[in-house]
């Protein structure tokens, strides 16, 4: 792992969000009941502007989240999730999740959340696969997964295994993007995860359209990309700078909703940009929370959680960077002046869309806002923060349920499928 890598674990992964998949899991939507909050609106240079003020979210209804998760998918020994970041759910109840790191693996789960069988193993053979993306899940539970390494297009069938695999349309063309939800053309929506600016500031990312196979793609938009600063790094008695991820910087997001693109990249706050298919604006949802300034004691909490990382290489890790140099780059890489307004946007069921919330570091709970196209605040929920770092909390959300990523005290992790209720259901 280089010493960049520490720092930046997980962005592309974050980056890239829950494909939509099976069929939502009750019959009957849990906004059932629930008077939502309206927004004021105007419309500002032919665009529509949707505002909430300061206290929309202490007004929202808030919807409960169960204390014990309905299903834990836990790999065990056999099937280490400590590199997962995304499951994706199938009609049936069962989980499909796909590794890259550590043993490429594409694994099914039960419904109980116990391993099932393994749909594709590494290697460089038919259906195989090498540094598999996020799977997709098509109607009809048939699961697709780009390869990168293969540069292949492999469909699975949860039961039959491998039902036919294609070379990737063209090398790299989908490395950089992954499915954040599906329009009702069945076209994807991802944004570019793996470009940046080659020094300080923000560069464009491109927000994209696309056919699950890679074979139409088309560049509908852009938001802003991955927020970096220049570092010193020392190799030696070598001095040079590099690009290095701000800390507590906004990652961009976007998820779909129906036939609606939403972008959420923190420009001008709580700003949640709306567009349709062709990348025309539809509007802007805009809650005016005021700026939460970086603390120290937040910079300490982050500074610690890297360096007991870092403390907790292996030997092959520790032999691949330099150790102190580690050490003083998790002190002393900047942070943000603020903290984001939100920290990522996943497409949700029933119309919905979920933004959820940047906690300050150390924070033992997450909250997330459900919302509609039109502005409408439909509820909050709260659920307990399991583990350490910026990647554990909420990662899918289904129609009455949430797939969370949480970590043990001896940093085994797993994933908890929570039910929440509102007031109808």
């Amino acid at each position: 792992m280089s010493v960049t890598s520490i720092a930046s674990r997980g962005i592309l992964l974050l980056a890239l969000a829950a494909c939509a998949g099976g069929e939502p899991s009750g019959s009957r939507s849990v906004a059932a009941g629930t008077t939502p909050i309206l927004p004021d609106t105007q419309t500002v240079d032919g665009v529509l502007v949707m505002r909430h003020g300061a206290d929309a979210f202490a007004r929202a209804p808030q919807w409960v989240l169960d204390s014990v998760p309905e299903v834990v998918i836990d790999g065990g020994d056999a099937f280490d999730l400590t590199h997962v970041y995304m499951v994706a759910p199938l009609a049936d109840g069962r989980f499909v999740v796909g590794r890259r790191v550590n043993g490429a693996l594409m694994m099914l789960f039960a419904a109980d959340g116990t391993p099932e069988r393994v749909l594709a193993r590494q290697g460089q053979g038919p259906g195989e696969v090498m540094a598999p993306r996020e799977p997709i899940t098509l109607p009809g539970d048939t699961v697709l997964v780009v390869d990168e390494n293969n540069r292949s297009v492999n469909w699975y069938d949860p039961n039959a295994g491998l039902l036919r695999t294609a070379p990737a349309p063209a090398a790299g063309r989908l490395s950089c993007f992954g499915g954040s939800g599906r329009l009702s053309s069945g076209r994807q929506v991802g944004l570019a995860a793996c470009t940046g600016p080659t020094g300080q500031g923000t560069a464009d990312a491109a927000v994209v359209t696309f056919t699950p196979d890679g074979g139409e793609l088309d560049t509908v938009a852009t938001a802003a990309g991955i927020r970096m600063v220049m570092v010193e790094m020392r190799q030696g008695s070598a001095r040079f700078e590099t690009p290095h991820l701000l800390r507590l910087g906004q990652v961009s997001s976007v998820a779909a909703v129906d036939s609606t693109i939403v972008v959420a990249d923190g420009i001008g706050g709580y700003v949640l940009r709306l567009l349709a298919p062709d990348g025309a604006p539809r509007g802007r949802i805009d809650v005016q929370l005021p700026p939460r300034p970086v603390t120290d004691a937040m910079r300490e909490v982050v500074i610690a959680e890297e360096l007991q990382v870092i403390d907790e290489q292996s030997e092959s890790e520790r032999r691949a960077i330099v150790i102190e140099e580690a050490r003083r780059l998790a002190r002393e890489v900047p942070f943000a002046d603020t903290l984001p307004p939100y920290l990522r946007v996943f497409a949700g069921a029933d119309g919905m869309f979920w933004v959820v919330d940047q906690e300050p570091p150390g924070s033992t709970t997450w909250s997330a806002t459900a919302l509609r196209p039109d502005g409408v605040i439909v509820a909050r929920l709260t659920g307990p923060r399991r583990g350490e770092g910026r990647w554990d909390g909420p990662i899918r959300f289904e129609r009455d349920r949430v797939i969370a990523r949480e970590v043990d005290g001896d940093g085994v992790v797993r994933f908890g499928v929570y039910r929440f209720t509102g007031p109808g259901t």
